[in-house]
């Protein structure tokens, strides 16, 4: 697979490589000699049938266009809006045309003229706004899933021909850092005028034309009237049943200088606002240590959250960005989240043992509430000579979390509480001399964690001598982490090629003391060493990475790396007292391959090797108690893991034909050797580490394509995927080869009814298969498939009605019946200033959700309570 991958990549780079050309030069007009301005210059094929490149003259009258041309011979057409149009057949080589046009003014005669609602620009595509909506539209998020090449994921992540953006911006101003759900999901769909997707963004300008960037950014341009105007937008809404509320407040004010947006929301009505605070960027980080203590919860539906979420959810957000001059900004963001959710589910686990059938009914009810807070404050330079970059943040987390579960053999109650909290501080800085390029980045941050987990009644009485007297058991865990990592680089450019190197230092402390205990009236009693951590774990890292890199006049690049780690290890086990220390050299390359085709295509191909050398979590050796069915010791021993990654894509997007698509590939090949057991003693199990090699390796095939048809203002997409895993498990002390498949196709529609509606569709199948090698143990298929449709009826042009219905089926379900309808209807009514909404969910008082997977050697089938029908009215005023 991995040859196929590279052959292929290789092949489409080389049979290209040979046919790029550069054409440019000067138009100028034929009378006066005086060089003219914003001419659409565009090459294609000499029967004009195929466009290879396109590009508009600058203020200077100077235009240059690459492109990959096989034909001996091209058509070069100029136009223009104040020039006649100009057509020359020029040879098929680089080479430098000026070309002289004659001015002609533009005869219209009265007429209704319609702006095409997708334009490129070079690497810029412009989507027109209200090409795309319609009155159902509320905000700009909505009105991005119409648009072809642009998905929007549940949570949120918005991607570009398959690939997450890397940026999103308000009149070219980064606000949010990642969290641009605050955004999409709050400024109004009619205060945009026009969507912008700029390809290969690096959004350093000291890197562009240095430092290729195979992710998009998508920026918003907001409508002239909306600019340096304060707008207000309120919402209150209550309803029944339960008795339900739904209110919010955001306040925006934007202008090219200064941004703000700040939120209020409140409700109980299934609406998981927090959803909008998901960082979908690097640049925005939680820094939180990994909690692997918690109550056992109801595993959440494949629906919409409205249909279950039983929540009570306050979340307040303020984000503010100053522009001091336009390469300076300053920022800063903060949010506070108060959310209680309630939950209730049942499960049948089947467990397929090489000792025989294992099976769980579980009954568990929970109760979380969880307190969240976030501040940070950013410096910004972004200029094409330096980047400097200075952030400070603060996080902090509170869980209480309450459980109950039935089992076959008791009622198990568990209460969870974890505070956290964090400090964080992120800079860079990078310099340009000429072509010597010099930064440095540094990271820092620090963050503690105190778990408890009390459970009972007693479980695991083998672990506490076999007594049976106590009540329940107490696992209480207190970490701290302190990560510093900090990397010095430099790099010189000798025309397309940029040589450099980088080195420094990552560094890991981080502390962990546990104590598993078992407790009688609230009364806690000793325990066994084996029940207790208390455990020291540093790593060093050193590391040197040279670095290549060549960029063919923005077409072609190259990126390579071959970093070199010169690892220290040191754990200290107190408890037992031992102690470790190792070093090693490690070794971790990769290749990142890219070329553009032409205007509209690019391919891609990568490769790279990365090293785990085991953490904390990995070197322990007490018992701990991370749920109330599991408990895990390691026994000290240290992973060492070998991880592999090769991948080709091609990416598609034809503006002028609305036509978006692209197609991936993915092997990925893991080599551990330390390998997870597990034992099954009835409903609860032992996670347990073993000196054993084992391997998870598979594939993943994808594809999606899009496509926009103007004269019926409708978007089309298919997608599919397909993907293999192979890999090793440990079950009671026996290791089975395990085979999983899973294959998705699905296809959406969003068509404009005229001016009487709208309609949006859609579907998608998915057949999951599994198998255990070692005895051709085959799992029967599980087969499911998902459609929703929304019609929405315009009334009148205030007058909106809506009706969705949502349909899931599933095989695999037993009992109940395989599928599921649930339908909901809208009604608002729409004034300058003021909506009117009225909301009827689950009209057909559907109870529970019914589903069923494979997960490892297991078939899992579940259910989980659903909220009832509900009635909701809601009242959004707005001061603009």
């Amino acid at each position: 697979m991995k040859k196929l991958l590279f052959s292929f990549s290789f092949l489409m780079i080389c049979s290209y490589a040979n046919a790029q050309i550069t054409i440019s030069g000067t138009v100028r007009d034929t009378l006066t000699h005086k060089p003219v301005a914003d001419v659409n210059v565009i090459i294609q094929n000499k029967n004009a049938t195929a466009i290879y490149g396109y590009a508009i003259t600058d203020d200077g009258g100077k235009y240059s266009i690459t492109c990959n041309i096989k034909a001996d011979s091209l058509l070069i057409l100029l136009t223009g809006l104040n020039i006649r149009e100009t057509r020359h057949v020029i040879s098929a080589k680089s080479q430098n045309i000026d070309i002289d046009v004659i001015s002609e003014a533009l005869q219209i005669r009265e007429a209704k003229v319609k702006a095409d609602p997708i334009v490129r620009r070079s690497d810029t595509i412009e989507y027109l706004v209200p090409s795309f909506a319609d009155q159902s539209d509320r905000a700009i998020g909505d009105v991005l899933k119409k648009m072809p090449g642009i998905d929007v994921s549940a949570n949120g992540q918005i991607s570009y021909n398959g690939k997450p953006i890397n940026k999103f911006y308000i009149e070219n101003l980064d606000m949010f850092e990642g969290r641009y759900g605050i955004a999409t999901n709050n400024i109004q769909a009619t205060d945009i005028s026009k969507v912008q997707v700029y390809e290969n963004h690096q959004p350093k300008k000291v890197l562009q034309g240095v430092q290729h960037s195979d992710n998009a950014a998508i920026n918003l341009t907001l409508k002239e009237n909306v600019k340096g105007t304060f707008n207000a937008v309120m919402q209150v809404g209550g309803g029944y049943k339960p008795l339900m509320w739904n209110n919010e407040l955001v306040v925006m004010y934007f202008t090219r200088s200064f941004q703000t947006m700040n939120t209020y929301k409140t409700n109980n009505s299934g609406n998981d606002v927090a959803e909008e605070l998901i960082s979908h960027s690097d640049d925005s980080q939680e820094y939180y240590s990994s909690s692997i203590v918690g109550i056992q919860r109801p595993s959440t539906p494949n629906i919409s959250q409205s249909r279950y979420l039983k929540n009570s959810i306050h979340a307040v957000t303020v984000n503010m960005l100053k522009r001091i001059n336009v390469d300076m900004d300053i920022k800063a963001n903060a949010f506070y989240i108060h959310d209680k959710q309630n939950s209730l589910g049942n499960s049948q686990t089947t467990y397929h043992l090489p000792t025989g059938t294992l099976y769980i009914p579980e009954y568990i009810l929970a109760r979380t509430a969880t307190d969240k807070f976030e501040a940070s404050a950013e410096y910004l330079a972004n200029t094409k000579t330096a980047f400097i970059k200075n952030k400070l943040q603060v996080n902090g987390k509170w869980n209480k979390d309450y459980g109950t579960a039935k089992t076959e053999n008791d009622d198990v109650y568990q209460h969870f509480k974890n505070p956290q909290f964090s400090i964080a501080d992120e800079f860079a800085i990078i310099k340009v001399y000429n072509n010597l390029r010099l930064s440095l980045l540094s990271n820092n941050y620090f963050t503690k964690s105190n778990m408890r987990l009390n459970v009972t009644p007693l479980r695991y009485p083998f672990i506490f001598d076999d007594n049976n007297n106590f009540e329940g058991s107490s696992q209480e865990m207190n970490t701290s982490s302190f990560k510093s990592k900090t990397t010095l680089f430099s790099s010189r450019q000798y025309g397309q090629f940029d040589f450099g190197i980088s080195g420094g230092y990552d560094l890991q402390i981080e502390k962990m003391t546990s104590m598993l205990t078992p407790f009688d009236n609230n009364q806690s009693y000793s325990s066994a060493d084996s029940l207790h951590n208390d455990m020291q774990w540093n790593q060093f890292k050193l590391f040197v990475s040279p670095h290549l890199k060549y960029s063919g006049k923005n077409l072609f690049h190259i990126d390579m790396n071959i970093p070199v780690y010169f690892l220290t290890q040191y754990s200290t086990d107190k408890i037992i007292d031992i102690k470790n220390k190792r070093n090693k050299f490690i070794v971790e390359p990769n290749l990142q391959i890219s070329y553009k085709l032409n205007v509209n295509t690019n391919i891609s191909a990568g490769a790279s090797i990365s090293n785990y050398s085991g953490n904390l979590y990995d070197t322990y050796s007490g018992y701990i108690m991370t749920n109330y069915r599991t408990i895990i010791n390691n026994i000290g021993l240290r992973d060492d893991a070998l991880y592999q990654n090769y991948n080709v894509s091609m990416s598609y997007g034809n503006a002028i034909k609305s036509l978006f698509g692209s197609l991936s590939a993915i092997y990925f090949n893991n080599k551990n050797k330390l390998m997870k057991s597990i034992n099954y003693f009835g409903e609860l199990s032992q996670i347990s580490s073993q000196k054993i090699n084992n391997t998870l390796d598979g594939y993943i095939i994808s594809g999606k394509i899009s496509k926009r048809y103007d004269n019926i203002a409708s978007t089309f997409g298919l997608f599919c995927s397909y993907r293999k895993n192979f890999s090793d498990l440990l079950r009671q002390d026996v290791l089975l080869k395990y085979i999983s498949n899973y294959i998705t196709a699905g296809a959406s529609a969003n068509v404009r009814l005229g001016e009487t509606g709208s309609l949006e569709y859609n579907i998608s199948f998915g057949r999951n298969t599994a198998k255990i090698k070692n005895d051709d143990e085959e799992f029967l298929p599980i087969k499911n498939i998902m459609q929703n449709s929304s019609l929405n009826i315009f009334i009148s042009k205030k007058f909106t009605f809506t009706v969705s219905v949502e349909h899931f089926y599933n095989n695999a379900i037993l009992e109940g019946g395989k599928s599921m309808f649930f339908t909901d209807a809208y009604f608002s009514y729409r004034t300058k200033r003021v909506d009117y909404i009225l909301e009827a969910c689950n009209l057909t008082n559907e109870k529970v959700y019914k589903s069923a997977s494979y997960s490892d050697i297991s078939d899992y089938v579940y259910s989980y309570e659903l909220r009832p029908i509900s009635f909701l009215v809601k009242m959004r005023f707005s001061l603009k």
